[in-house]
């Protein structure tokens, strides 16, 4: 019996016998554990017979041999007019195309850059000896623009309002109303704010935070069109969940068609 129908046999056996091959199983890691230098020793002898002659530093017979015209000869004779197999042909074309970008490659995005990666040096610093390096191989090179002219003039650092009103490019002769002026100020935003902080930031119909309820409105009882003295009067503010506020008489266009205003 040769050694591949042996152990087709002890395979059968096995399948057949599920109840001793466990049995079997146990044993093996029972030796395993009381006897592990064993095993280490069983492992190198395996590991050695699969290292190859490079590895081991064993010198190749053909290293520095020149071959004569005569062997050229033959191996140029024995490859001319033989037909690769089918086989062969895509073996070699699926080498030559491993590093290239194919289309499905390109389809499937199996290379380069993708979405949500992190890179492994984010966040790491650059060690001492590696900087001194990059300043001492960039010392004495001149940039890429030294002594070119730009193709746009600079005009210098940004001032804060160089660029506001009548200097703006699209100026066009105080065309915003007085209603949006008075709501982007300061005063209006310090008024909003201190409406939120004395309802402790909760609607004053629902009584839902802004944690439940989302964005919060500082809403004017008294609207804010009709009467122009209450606008920042913290008495006059109420704050509202927008579903609230949109329930109101005084919500955006409501206003204007209510015939009944009150006057004070």
């Amino acid at each position: 019996m040769t050694k591949e129908e042996k152990n087709i046999y002890i395979k059968d056996y096995y399948k057949n016998n599920p109840e001793y091959a466990e049995k079997c199983k146990q044993r093996a890691i029972e030796w395993k554990k009381n006897n592990p230098d064993k095993v280490k020793a069983n492992r190198d002898k395996s590991n050695a017979k699969r290292l190859t002659k490079k590895q081991l530093g064993i010198p190749h017979g053909n290293i520095g041999r020149v071959q004569t015209e005569e062997e050229i000869s033959k191996r140029v004779k024995s490859l001319t007019g033989k037909e690769r197999s089918i086989e062969q042909r895509n073996r070699i074309s699926q080498s030559k195309n491993k590093g290239r970008f194919t289309r499905e490659k390109l389809l499937n995005n199996t290379f380069g850059f993708k979405k949500g990666n992190v890179p492994l040096n984010k966040g790491v610093p650059m060690a001492k000896n590696t900087k001194n390096k990059l300043s001492e191989k960039l010392k004495g090179r001149n940039s890429w623009n030294k002594g070119k002219e730009l193709h746009y003039k600079v005009v210098g650092c940004f001032i804060k309002g160089q660029f506001e009103g009548e200097k703006n490019i699209n100026w066009k002769g105080g065309v915003t109303p007085t209603n949006q002026l008075i709501r982007h100020s300061t005063e209006y935003k310090q008024w909003r704010k201190s409406v939120f902080e004395r309802d402790d930031y909760t609607c004053q119909i629902c009584f839902k935070k802004e944690e439940v309820s989302g964005k919060l409105n500082a809403d004017h009882i008294k609207p804010f069109a009709n009467f122009p003295e209450l606008r920042f009067d913290i008495n006059n503010g109420r704050t509202l969940c927008i579903d609230c506020h949109k329930e109101t008489d005084t919500y955006l266009v409501k206003n204007r068609w209510n015939k009944k205003i009150e006057t004070v």
